[in-house]
């Protein structure tokens, strides 16, 4: 049986981004292999491969056999090292615990993992971890800082193995980056933005709803479902766990939260283990916000320098979070994180972004356009001094941007214009071709 060559460009380029591992049960596993006539360990680490590793296609064999002569390792070393990663998800497709017809069964040696070629990678990527995600989410420089300096402690091996790799409770008013940059952690830390989990704290509210998270006691409707929670998270250790306005959960779930946080993992309804030491654990909170909002007048956007001092509202806001949460709750987070209100400035910024995406879109369509600064600031100005964060400017960049271009683009005014341009004139933004 022939590799898929190029599962191994995808794994040395990067694993933990490229590789996607199908999750089997015990059983399935055992029905893949029951008919199976194999020849050797090779041939079984081969069909292993073939049939857990799902994102390949067939035609990178030139690619890959330059890529093997300039790491100095041949095929069969690479496909050592993408079984290991095969049986850590998959333990049960170890071929000692498979039931299969082998000619010349083997023993697997204990093969070297290709741990230090992923530590060099992500040490590389942490560093520049902190500068990545500025770019990202606008104006909380100190919150990123604190979560990235807890990642480091993790990357060095200086935490608890044994302990989820962050626990993080971000607090703040709505709109200033929280879910924001729990999405780009995912993506950055654990290689895809899908790799989040986020959870709806207000459905938990009561005593019984706690059980939805970890799966229904036997005997009752949706038992072989398993939980919300501890479904997703027993087939991808590796993810982002959101728990999204915690204070709204009933106090089963702090309870849960206090021995993932502290022991790293949690027992499902059908009593197996489920480990959260590869994740990393966020909670945010709005606990606080209010206190903040009736000393300032509006908490919101404005000239950084007339808002409250930071510091004071970060005060207020622990001594709020500590009124609302049990003291051993608040001793086992890594780090409560307080984000800032957004200004006028950070505004700006975040419609930057926000056109970028609509010119990258575009693009795609074969065109350029180029927003002045202008614009991004007569767009910004829309939402100063609201409550609801930057949120709103999505739907303002939605109204005066991507709608009136968007009818331009169905009248074919823009048919054989390679080029856009963007006017502000009494306050009404304009298309037209260059």
């Amino acid at each position: 049986m022939e590799l898929k060559t190029n599962i191994i460009i995808r794994y040395c380029q990067a694993i933990d981004r490229f590789i996607k591992v199908r999750v089997f049960s015990d059983s399935e596993i055992q029905h893949l292999f029951k008919n199976v006539n194999l020849t050797g360990k090779r041939s079984y680490q081969q069909l292993v491969i073939n049939t857990a590793i799902v994102n390949y296609s067939d035609n990178l064999s030139q690619e890959a056999t330059q890529l093997s002569d300039m790491i100095g390792k041949d095929a069969e070393w690479l496909e050592d090292e993408l079984y290991q990663l095969i049986i850590r998800i998959n333990p049960a497709m170890d071929i000692n615990r498979v039931s299969i017809n082998m000619e010349e069964k083997e023993t697997p040696d204990k093969l070297f993992l290709l741990e230090g070629v992923k530590d060099a990678r992500q040490e590389e990527s942490i560093l520049s971890l902190e500068k990545r995600l500025q770019e990202r989410v606008v104006g909380q420089d100190e919150a990123i800082s604190k979560v990235v300096h807890a990642l480091k402690r993790a990357q060095t091996g200086i935490k608890s193995p044994d302990r989820p790799v962050g626990c993080f409770l971000f607090a703040g008013q709505t709109g200033v980056g929280k879910t924001e940059l729990a999405k780009n952690l995912a993506e950055m830390v654990l290689g895809d933005g899908k790799n989040m989990l986020r959870i709806d704290c207000s459905e938990y509210a009561l005593p019984h709803e706690y059980s939805k998270l970890i799966g229904a006691p036997p005997g009752y409707v949706g038992y072989d479902d398993g939980g919300v929670l501890s479904a997703p998270m027993h087939k991808k250790p590796e993810t982002v766990v959101l728990f999204d306005e915690i204070e709204k959960a009933n106090g089963k779930v702090h309870n849960l939260l206090l021995q993932i946080m502290d022991e790293g993992f949690a027992t499902d309804n059908k009593g197996r283990r489920i480990d959260f030491n590869k994740s990393i654990i966020i909670m945010t909170s709005n606990v606080g916000a209010g206190a903040i909002s009736d000393h300032e007048g509006a908490i919101g956007f404005g000239d950084r320098k007339s808002e409250v001092d930071h510091n004071f509202k970060e005060k207020q806001t622990i001594m709020a979070l500590e009124g609302a949460f049990a003291p051993e709750f608040m001793n086992r987070i890594d780090d409560v994180v307080i984000f800032r209100a957004l200004d006028n400035g950070d505004n700006i910024k975040i419609v930057d972004i926000l056109l970028k995406q609509v010119s990258e879109r575009l693009g795609a369509m074969g065109k350029k356009i180029v927003f002045p600064t202008r614009i991004k600031e007569h767009l910004a100005r829309k939402i100063q001094h609201s409550r609801y964060g930057a949120r709103p400017l999505k739907r303002i960049v939605s109204r005066y941007i991507e709608t009136p271009l968007s009818d331009c683009l169905l009248n074919c005014k823009f048919k054989e214009a390679g080029e856009i341009k963007v006017s502000l004139k009494k306050g009404k933004v304009g298309f037209y071709p260059a």
